[in-house]
């Protein structure tokens, strides 16, 4: 059932439905019937696709405009769909493509080294780790799929950190707040700062205590902008000194791999 065939079996409000979540369910609806229309749609076309007077498709829309959900043109009266609703789609797109194309690359780094290989996305100050390869080992350490952690913590998210622009990462050191989660976890801004300046140099972050190792390295887009990252779990007793800088570098060439697949090319980007 379509949103528009929902509208139209719930019926107008009053009919004990408040009236927020119907005003939702017709606004979805507009959406709907501009995504399907390969032209511009006017009030009165979007008034007859949903089922609702002209009045309230014109005052739904003027609040979808409002929010940059869709667009308008003065000169032929007629709406689109607008910035906000792309940028999401094609977020969600990206994120299929990120996980979809990542596999093969943790698959092979599994092998590489033996142990656990995961991707991880960013989702504003959080890392949320997608997908992972476990260790066959007894002895493994894993991730918790759809876990939320936050960027300073582990060696996924530091390298994710490490690789926002300039000014975010300023504004996120500014935010603080930074808990102890391990014994090995940077609580202190200006140590932080100066770990992403070295994880930006190398292009790999390391987290190391007496019980985990934790490598990552940035996957970039198109944009050169870090959507994710690639990374390795491991207990330390596994991974003796020499063996950290062997991983690091096996870690940063599936990172870098994924990246020009997702479109980055380092020679037409920079971080700002």
């Amino acid at each position: 059932m379509t949103v528009e065939q929902e509208v139209r079996r719930r019926g107008r409000p009053g009919s004990g439905q408040a009236d927020s979540i119907q005003s939702l369910v017709k606004a979805l609806a507009i959406l709907e019937c501009l995504a399907n229309s390969a032209e511009p749609v006017g009030v009165t076309e979007v008034a007859n696709q949903i089922g609702v007077p002209k009045a309230t498709a014109h005052r739904l829309l003027a609040t979808l405009h409002a929010n940059d959900a869709v667009t308008y043109s003065a000169d032929t009266q007629r709406y689109s769909l607008g910035p906000s609703i792309m940028r999401y789609g094609l977020m969600g797109v990206q994120r299929l493509s990120l996980h979809k194309l990542g596999r093969a690359h943790i698959e092979r780094l599994h092998r590489s080294t033996g142990e656990t290989a995961v991707l991880a996305i960013r989702q504003g100050d959080v890392k949320l780790f997608i997908d992972q390869v476990e260790s066959d080992e007894e002895i493994r350490h894993k991730a918790k799929l759809g876990e939320r952690l936050p960027l300073y913590h582990g060696g996924a998210g530091i390298a994710m950190l490490a690789f926002l622009r300039r000014d975010e990462l300023e504004e996120y050191l500014v935010r603080g707040n930074f808990q102890r989660i391990t014994p090995g976890t940077i609580t202190d801004p200006e140590q932080l700062r100066r770990e992403v300046e070295m994880v930006r140099k190398r292009r790999y972050a390391i987290t190391r205590t007496e019980r985990t190792t934790s490598i990552g390295s940035p996957v970039l887009d198109h944009r050169g902008t870090v959507v994710g990252a690639i990374g390795v779990f491991a207990p330390t007793f596994r991974v003796p000194p020499n063996r950290v800088t062997e991983y690091a570098e096996l870690v940063r060439d599936s990172a870098d791999k994924l990246s020009a697949e997702m479109g980055y090319s380092q020679y037409f980007h920079t971080i700002a």
